[in-house]
């Protein structure tokens, strides 16, 4: 039937049908003028061929708010596309189409930054790959394929297509020319290759690669602006490896160029980033007081949204803060942020976003002690890191989902999902929860009797936390020491009391009266089994004495439990 409505038509109609079989999905006329400007003179016009065509039915045509949308049906287009080919102009048109698309993602990248309703673009999405395939296939052009390249990559990102963001970013640069190379263009390519490739793959070389050639490169040409960007990403990139000096180093240098240089929007960033930074080596006091800085100099400013490296560095910060609210001692503040994150991410439609928030808000959760809560952003997480392939992420919840099912009482479930993640994230260098996941493996295992594993992990991970300038989580690493040593023995109770003395003092050098009142409770337990009943009371209510809110939350339930019992004990061994 296609045959016989083929050969009825005029040469110019065939034409017009072949050279249209290039769309992919819907086209305008202008798109069709566009492509096939060669027929677009004389009596007729595309739109006229373009109108027989709707009424042979071999176009169809759907209006739209802005104007007329036109499309082959899948068959047609197929057969169209195969006397496109025998014509020998397959090439041409595709060479065209590819221009088009190069030429109206030129301004892109000032489009998103000031405009994010990427609808006009989003809707050509197959069209752009399609030229970027042809581009850098063997008949291509690789010169369209780097103008291309530079538009599609940052609309890639901007829609969260990481994958395809990634591939075209590492196609593109390959395809640079020396004119091109060392340019701001290049600077913008690795860039959306660090972006795209750490949520992909996590921490790989290739990450690191890219922010160091694309900050070489920007503090070569004094690109001030793209500086700040990758020091963002450093500052990301070094957190996850778990290497939080340099995470502060790089938090240090944007907030240098930050004062120098930047404005309102740089100066909020560089109190979050520092906050993110002295959280993680354990400073909680200098980290609230970063946050809180922060987030006055925005609200006096009106910064509302900070969009850095991929994702809202608002949300960052809140979650951060929630974080170092619990470490501070405000479990019940801790919640009402760490809520607002969650809520505030899922309303920005940006998947990376919403991953982060969930994944880190629901250790906030977890160290509360609210397993309702925990498990619900557990799964939320899970199933949108799969749908949108951000493997650590998925990595990270399904770790989340093993500590929580060891707490619940599934041990042997909990072990085995806690290596799954662990082996996970290690492929993908994404470090930065190996310690709480690590210690959660370690607890679990000792509970069940494998005591001698439990015992190398948590050795191991006592002194991954203690390299360089520490880590956040170390009193409570030590605690599980304690717990480690004590499930192995009954004769080990003088080092487990070392080591619960140790994370005492680390969690007071930290200002982590959260983490304070978790080794005062293990602490003493310790010496109320033995006896000491005014020592285990004296330490736990001075830790417990501090706090002025969260008193239904789990540690300090038990608390408020464990002083009561000693309180008993010690009147029963009063004289009468």
């Amino acid at each position: 039937m296609l045959d016989w409505s083929y050969d009825f038509l005029s040469e110019q109609e065939q034409t017009v049908l072949c050279t249209l079989s290039i769309f992919v999905g819907a086209f305008s006329i202008e798109m069709a003028q566009a492509i096939a400007f060669e027929l677009d003179r004389g009596e007729f016009h595309i739109e006229h061929f373009v109108t027989g065509l709707v009424e042979k039915s071999l176009i169809s045509v759907s209006p739209t708010e802005e104007a007329r949308a036109y499309r082959l049906l899948d068959m047609t287009r197929a057969y169209a596309a195969i006397k496109l080919k025998r014509r020998g102009a397959e090439n041409g048109v595709a060479r065209r189409h590819a221009l088009y698309f190069a030429e109206r993602l030129g301004g892109i990248q000032t489009n998103i930054s000031t405009n994010r309703d990427l609808t006009a673009y989003s809707r050509h999405i197959g069209n752009i790959k399609a030229a970027l395939e042809w581009s850098f296939s063997t008949l291509g052009d690789r010169t369209v394929g780097v103008a291309l390249g530079a538009g599609a990559v940052p609309l890639f990102l901007s829609m969260s297509m990481l994958v395809e963001c990634r591939r075209w970013s590492l196609q593109t640069i390959e395809a640079l020319n020396d004119d091109d190379r060392g340019t701001k263009l290049e600077i913008a390519l690795q860039l959306s290759l660090a972006i795209s490739s750490t949520y992909v793959h996590g921490n790989s070389k290739e990450v690191e690669t890219a922010i160091q050639r694309g900050l070489s490169l920007a503090e070569s040409l004094g690109d001030v602006d793209s500086q700040l960007e990758l020091l963002a990403g450093l500052n990301l990139y070094c957190a996850r490896l778990a290497d939080f000096r340099g995470s502060l180093a790089a938090a240090e240098r944007y907030a240098l160029l930050a004062r120098k240089f930047g404005g309102l929007r740089e100066t909020v960033m560089a109190e979050w980033m520092l906050g993110a930074s002295y959280h993680l080596v354990g400073k909680q006091s200098a980290a609230q007081q970063s946050y809180e800085s922060g987030f006055a100099r925005a609200t006096h400013s009106g910064v509302s949204e900070v969009h850095s490296f991929g994702y809202n560095h608002y949300v960052r910060a809140l979650i951060g803060y929630s974080r170092t609210l619990w470490d501070r001692g405000l479990p019940d503040q801790a919640a009402q942020f760490a809520h607002k994150a969650t809520e505030f991410a899922g309303r920005q439609g940006h998947p990376v976003t919403l991953c982060i928030s969930l994944l880190y808000a629901t250790q906030v959760f977890l160290w509360r002690g609210d397993q309702e809560v925990a498990e619900e952003l557990i799964e939320r997480l899970i199933v949108y890191s799969a749908r949108y392939s951000l493997t650590p992420y998925h990595a990270g919840g399904l770790g989340l989902r093993g500590e929580l099912m060891f707490r619940k009482g599934e041990t042997q479930p909990g072990i085995d999902a806690l290596r799954d993640a662990l082996s996970i994230l290690r492929n993908e260098r994404q470090y930065i929860l190996s310690s709480s996941l690590s210690r959660a493996l370690a607890e679990a295992l000792a509970g069940s009797g494998e005591v001698a594993e439990a015992a190398s992990i948590i050795d191991a991970t006592v002194v991954d936390a203690m390299r360089g300038i520490g880590t956040f989580e170390l009193p409570d690493i030590l605690r599980a020491r304690a717990a480690v040593l004590l499930a192995a023995s009954p004769a080990n109770s003088a080092a487990a009391e070392a080591s619960l003395k140790d994370s005492l003092d680390c969690a007071r050098q930290q200002s982590a009266l959260g983490w304070e009142l978790r080794s005062a409770l293990a602490l003493s337990r310790l010496w109320a089994n033995q006896g000491r009943i005014d020592e285990a009371r004296s330490i736990l209510s001075e830790a417990y004495g501090r706090f002025t809110e969260g008193f239904g939350t789990a540690d300090l339930i038990m608390a408020k439990k464990q002083l009561e019992e000693f309180a008993i004990r010690r009147s029963h061994s009063d004289p009468a």
